[in-house]
């Protein structure tokens, strides 16, 4: 194939135009690099990144959190935590983190009182929170911040003395799994009989009636509806059935139960699977 000088011209051209425009671009893209600051996770299951849970956790704390972590200089425990906390600082950017060497500094350990390589202790305004080595991810971080931006005693009081779910029991129709889990974000739990302590607690978060079997008096209806009364939650889990003389709290709040059964279908087919195979 034969270029005639004009056509050799063009394509000098076409070369030096995108020799520049490349040049442009790698230039602009350095400006904007060092303008913003720009992070997308390309991982598997986007492991760089928080759940929006934690995000929301994080947000919600206004005050400064300084987090001090006592480890040594081998392995990889300091990268690991740095982005850890990398992660949390995009949304709360007034995390301080601290690396401590327990070998250089054995009085701060022995003033934090450090158990563990690796231990991280979190400040947040008066309220100081610790967590060991091997809780260390996502889930207990958060928990812990959780616990942090609550300060003070919150006690959710599951309703007792009738046939309630209990929080305590471990039976597969009881809420002791749930209760765990409030625990691990700061909550206490305790069950509590109307008819033995005919008082709610003044420090009642959340009063819980969890399908009670049998009727509750009036006086224990009274002392419910006093404590809505006086601004306090309540969680009422009602199963198909009676009231169990509920009716007229249920009236006050304006609940009205509808007729009908929930129904989760995962379960539902699994169950209908273990029923095939026997």
């Amino acid at each position: 194939m034969y270029h005639t000088a004009r056509t050799h011209w063009q394509l000098r051209l076409m070369n030096i135009s995108f020799v520049l425009l490349f040049l442009l671009a790698v230039g602009l893209l350095q400006w904007l690099a060092s303008k913003y600051h720009l992070q997308f996770d390309w991982t598997h299951a986007q492991r760089h990144s928080l759940a929006p849970a934690s995000i929301a956790v994080a947000e919600r704390l206004k005050e400064p959190l300084k987090i001090t972590a006592f480890t040594n200089q081998q392995g990889d425990a300091r990268r690991v935590i740095q982005e850890m906390v990398n992660r949390y600082q995009k949304y709360k950017p007034n995390i301080a983190l601290e690396f401590v060497d327990p070998d250089k500094a054995p009085e701060r350990v022995r003033a934090a009182g450090v158990q563990y390589d690796g231990e991280l202790v979190l400040e947040y305004g008066d309220a100081k929170e610790s967590l060991a080595p091997n809780l260390f991810n996502e889930e207990n971080f958060t928990n812990a911040l959780t616990r942090l931006g609550h300060r003070g005693e919150r006690w959710v009081i599951f309703l007792s003395g009738h046939g309630e779910r209990s929080p305590d029991k471990q039976a597969n129709f009881d809420l002791s799994t749930w209760a765990s889990q409030l625990q691990k974000r700061g909550f206490k739990t305790k069950t509590l009989s109307l008819g033995e302590h005919p008082q709610l607690p003044q420090n009642t978060n959340v009063l819980v009636i969890a399908s009670p079997r049998t009727r509750l008096l009036a006086g224990e209806v009274k002392e419910i509806q006093n404590y809505l009364n006086r601004g306090g939650n309540l969680l009422w889990l009602h199963e198909s059935g009676p009231t169990q003389g509920l009716e007229a709290l249920a009236e006050s709040i304006g609940l009205e139960f509808q007729p009908g059964i929930v129904v989760d279908p995962v379960s539902a087919k699994i169950r209908g699977k273990i029923s095939a195979a026997h």
